[in-house]
């Protein structure tokens, strides 16, 4: 009989976990809308892990999810935690942005290093002293509809054809720093601009281009800066703004108009997953996801108001400083803190408790009715029955 080897045990569940992944990201799956946050399988990983502050997330086409962290450059196969190391002089990275592309790419900010460019077991590194010199500090990398990437930082740049294009005033842009750029369905180009020399702190400000037109239009309207930009399943785009909240805005001929609600919390980083709803990190008071905007009507959302979910460093988050956000292929959501790296899945089994919006969840005794309806009680609380809304009970005192 073979002895077991457990090192080659190791192995063949790692590449088994891989393949799952690739067989799987075809399928379309996503997180309940209806549950809670603190309803989903939740998992960190942390300093004990080999994993501190995380930066940046991405996926690539292969299924490995690739975690920017300080320490360095790591990827992840379902198991286990491996170190990105280059296996030429130049330097090992460490993460400010990252994105996959479609062809299976995954492109790295460097910061003042310049850019990586990893495809299987190739990678590129386009550094001060080659042609993409000038792409540097990059905050923002966004894959557009034509398949070219483009970088938001130092410069604006596009890379398509093997080649940087870098635009500057000649395009219609003002000389300073570059946060996000996104695509709107139009196939318009949004670039978020940060521009320090502004008075009142009113760093940021939009500037935009039309597809067809060669030249960007910088809008006159100014506000705090600004981090990321995602777009809503509607049209909308939203601004993550660390020092003020998450809103939406619309264009307005050739300047743009702000939108209610606000999300009323400083952010880095906000995604919108699949079914909707808008998650949304915080610079020190955890996650929150709103599963429904437009049910907010032109309502705010208060810091720590209960009209948005809340899943924070006392729930088990890895710490409430989160710096970003993202969803993978099998809708699983992926959340960077300064603590660590957090991973929220769909779970089969729902639990509820007082979180959840229960009377009291201590020592209960829990039958069916038939006409489906669910009974609770526990000595000497009381009883509590379900309700025709999903996981919602009434106390019977």
């Amino acid at each position: 009989m073979e002895r077991y080897d457990p090192i080659r045990f190791r192995a063949v569940l790692r590449f088994v976990a891989v393949c799952c992944c690739i067989m799987m990201s075809g399928q379309t799956f996503s997180l309940d809308p209806q549950k809670s946050i603190t309803q989903f399988k939740h998992r960190s990983w942390g300093i004990a892990d080999g994993i501190d502050r995380v930066r940046a997330i991405a996926q690539t086409g292969d299924g490995y999810i690739w975690i920017g962290t300080g320490k360095g450059l790591f990827r992840f196969d379902g198991f286990s935690f491996t170190r990105w190391k280059s296996k030429s002089e130049d330097p090992d990275p460490y993460p400010w942005e990252m994105v996959g592309s479609k062809d299976g790419s995954l492109w790295v900010s460097c910061g003042e290093n310049g850019l990586l460019q990893i495809k299987g077991e190739s990678s590129r590194f386009w550094a001060k002293s080659n042609e993409g010199s000038a792409v540097t500090n990059v905050h923002g990398i966004y894959e557009a509809g034509d398949g070219s990437i483009w970088f938001a930082g130092a410069c604006l740049a596009r890379f398509a054809d093997e080649h940087f294009e870098i635009f500057g005033s000649e395009s219609g842009l003002p000389n300073t720093e570059f946060s996000a750029v996104i695509e709107d369905k139009l196939g318009t180009l949004w670039i978020l601009i940060n521009d320090k020399s502004q008075p009142n702190n009113d760093y940021g400000s939009f500037a935009f281009r039309r597809k067809g037109e060669s030249r960007f239009h910088a809008t006159p309207q100014k506000f705090k800066n600004g981090n990321r930009l995602q777009i809503q399943s509607n049209g909308r785009i939203w601004i993550a703004e660390t020092r003020r909240s998450v809103r939406a805005f619309t264009p307005n001929e050739m300047d743009i108009q702000f939108l209610q609600p606000e999300i009323q919390v400083g952010s880095q980083d906000i995604l919108f997953d699949r079914d909707g709803a808008l998650w949304v990190t915080t610079l020190g008071d955890g996650l929150r996801r709103v599963r429904n905007t437009d049910a907010l009507g032109t309502n705010n959302v208060e810091q720590f108001s209960d009209r948005a979910d809340k899943f924070m460093q006392s729930d088990g988050l890895s710490s409430d400083v989160i710096f970003c956000i993202f969803e993978d292929r099998e809708g699983n959501i992926w959340v960077g803190t300064n603590g660590g790296l957090d991973c929220f899945r769909e779970n089969k089994i729902t639990s509820y408790s007082k979180r959840e919006g229960l009377p009291f969840d201590q020592n209960l005794v829990v039958t069916c009715t038939a006409d489906g309806t669910i009974w609770a009680g526990a000595n000497p609380r009381g009883f509590m029955h379900s309700t025709g809304d999903r996981g919602a009970f009434v106390d019977i005192k």
